[in-house]
């Protein structure tokens, strides 16, 4: 099947999708990763990693890169084995990955490695999540998706809203922010454990400190591991931006016909119609202005995208 082909294959399957109810498609997911685990052992880890951040543009990277003939995407968007599964154990995560056999069939094919990568953006913000990966793939390579802060914090919200999880304000939500993590950042530390869903769903100004989630990685990763890519440049031009994380993940350029917006594909609600406040906007530009003078002499001299 040539790649273009197979491209439309991949997307006719994804419309297919949404056809079946939520938790039907999960429970179809499952049933496949119970059938990949017998063979975990023959399962290579993934070569890339995309941390997140979150609303700043994974799903799209995701589909656009597990459409590259020479790549291979893992079972499911956001494995979050690094942090909201990682008791269920090396061979669980194994299992979302291409055999080696597969692996070794595609470089007798091309001459080249097939490499193989997963997104999930509470990667980036998961206070444990950068020592664990470090432990069991050192040697990833680690895409970064950022946005204007303002604008992802907005929009986090906005997605929490969509799916009935949030019921306060913006606002109000920015400023209750810090009493609602505090205790889950405290509980995080002292039980690597526990899974906090608050932590993961309101963390609205916490995601869009970029440089802080950053610096935990640079803890763990050399800063040349890294590839920082925008996503107001990715949707700028899709083609530019996919080239270079191509170049980045070392698999030859190649690109679809047309590259898709996926930051809604599959959900069965509409956008929010709540706009941002002007005065809002001002207020938050000020509190990550200090973050963001950190991620530019962070990144400085780091790949971008």
């Amino acid at each position: 099947m040539t790649s273009d082909l197979a491209v439309l294959r991949q997307r006719a399957m994804d419309r297919a999708k949404q056809l079946v109810p939520g938790d039907a498609r999960v429970r179809i997911v499952r049933t496949r990763l119970a059938a990949r685990i017998p063979t975990a052992r023959w399962r290579s880890l993934p070569d890339v990693l995309i941390l997140g951040g979150m609303r700043c543009g994974t799903s799209s990277l995701y589909k656009y890169l597990g459409y590259h003939p020479g790549i291979a995407p893992s079972l499911r968007k956001e494995v979050e084995y690094f942090t909201r599964s990682f008791s269920e154990g090396e061979g669980w995560y194994r299992a979302h990955f291409p055999v080696a056999a597969r692996r070794r069939a595609h470089r007798r094919l091309t001459g080249r490695d097939l490499v193989s990568f997963e997104a999930s953006p509470y990667y980036l913000l998961h206070p444990h999540a950068p020592e664990r990966a470090r432990a069991l793939v050192p040697d990833a390579r680690l895409i970064v998706m950022v946005r204007d802060p303002v604008e992802r914090a907005f929009s986090h919200w906005q997605h929490m809203v969509r799916h009935g999880i949030e019921d306060l304000s913006f606002e109000d939500a920015v400023d209750a922010e810090e009493a609602r993590l505090a205790p889950e950042w405290e509980r995080l530390a002292e039980d690597p454990t526990y899974v906090s869903t608050i932590h993961y769903h309101c963390s609205y100004l916490a995601r869009s400190r970029y440089a802080e989630q950053l610096e935990r990685w640079l803890a763990h990763y050399p800063a040349d591991r890294f590839l920082v890519v925008s996503s107001d440049a990715m949707y700028a031009d899709v083609g530019a931006t996919y080239a270079r994380v191509l170049d980045f993940m070392g698999v030859p350029r190649w690109a679809p016909k047309t590259f898709e917006n996926y930051s809604y594909l599959g959900a069965d609600f509409g956008p929010a119609t709540s706009t941002l406040d002007p005065g809002t906007r001002s207020r938050l530009d000020a509190v990550f202005a200090a973050d963001q003078a950190r991620l530019a002499a962070l990144t400085d001299g780091m790949t971008r995208a």
